[in-house]
């Protein structure tokens, strides 16, 4: 049996893996990760809605979405995918990668730390220091603040002369100052590569009502053919963070200069499908995860 852990078993995300393994004839399941209890006295299995099922019998985990929730309760959610490694069974993308990426400090550094250019950027908890970076800001100068937990664009604000408070509740006593992106063209855009086992398999150029190019905040996306240099960022992006497959996002600045702003260890892939329409991303993707899961056992 394969597991796919998600928050909505009907979700157009869910529907498209399940209906890939159902291809390849093999048995899946979704689960909500919220289901999931775990006994001292039954090591080698697992409590999902009272039912006990044994590790053994799960040939994989595919995590298609980790839930909102208290501190404690993300941690217990990973835990559980930490759980299923080690009891032999493949977690895909494991758990490590999930929180390296969920984290936007930790990609960063990761991210740096291997030489791959991203906007210059500054970390904080100390509101004087967020302070003196808004005062300090020149007449043409922005940047960008984002929570340093979460997606699809939900959080981001810019700052400058006209707006140097931010809206700090949303930000958590952490303030991730990101350098503003100017691209040379008016029409506000960037790049999503989808990269699957160190190949970029899919990539959308999508375009912006507003600065924020997410799919969900209404861009719109279309075909692209990525340079080598945007392919070999997204890939060198996957390999420093030990990734089976992820969504890549990648910014041009006015002078020509490529910047990975993103790394999504759990990528939506509906924007993307609907420029590729003669192929499946998700066909793509269950094909590595089964390899991945073959190969373990």
């Amino acid at each position: 049996m394969y597991i796919i852990f998600t928050e909505n078993s009907d979700s157009w995300h869910s529907q498209e893996l399940k209906k890939s393994l159902n291809r390849l004839k093999r048995k899946v399941q979704c689960f909500s990760i919220t289901n999931i209890s775990l006994s001292t006295s039954k090591p080698k299995s697992f409590i999902h809605n009272k039912k006990i099922i044994k590790y053994k019998d799960v040939e994989g985990v595919f995590v298609r979405a980790i839930p909102n929730g208290t501190f404690e309760e993300v941690i217990y959610y990973l835990n559980i995918l930490h759980i299923f490694e080690l009891n032999n069974v493949v977690v895909y993308n494991n758990p490590t990668c999930i929180e390296q990426s969920v984290d936007k400090v930790r990609t960063t550094m990761i991210l740096k730390k291997h030489n791959i250019n991203t906007p210059d950027t500054i970390i904080t908890s100390k509101i004087s220091y967020l302070n003196s970076i808004t005062k300090n800001l020149k007449d043409n100068e922005s940047k960008v603040i984002k929570p340093i937990f979460g997606s699809m664009g939900r959080g981001l604000e810019k700052i400058d002369k006209t707006n140097i408070h931010p809206d700090y509740d949303l930000l958590n006593g952490v303030y991730y100052i990101q350098e503003f992106i100017k691209s040379k063209k008016t029409q506000y855009h960037d790049w999503r590569l989808f990269v699957i086992k160190n190949k970029v398999t899919a990539c959308m150029k999508r375009v912006g009502n507003t600065w924020i190019n997410n799919v969900s905040k209404g861009a719109t996306c279309n075909r692209y053919k990525p340079s080598l240099e945007m392919k070999k960022l997204a890939i060198d992006s996957l390999k420093a963070l030990n990734m089976n497959y992820a969504g890549v996002d990648i910014m041009k600045d006015h002078k020509g200069k490529l910047f990975v702003t993103e790394v999504n260890s759990i990528p939506a892939w509906e924007g993307l499908q609907s420029v590729y329409p003669k192929i499946s991303i998700a066909d793509q993707i269950i094909s590595d995860f089964i390899k991945k899961c073959q190969k373990k056992r």
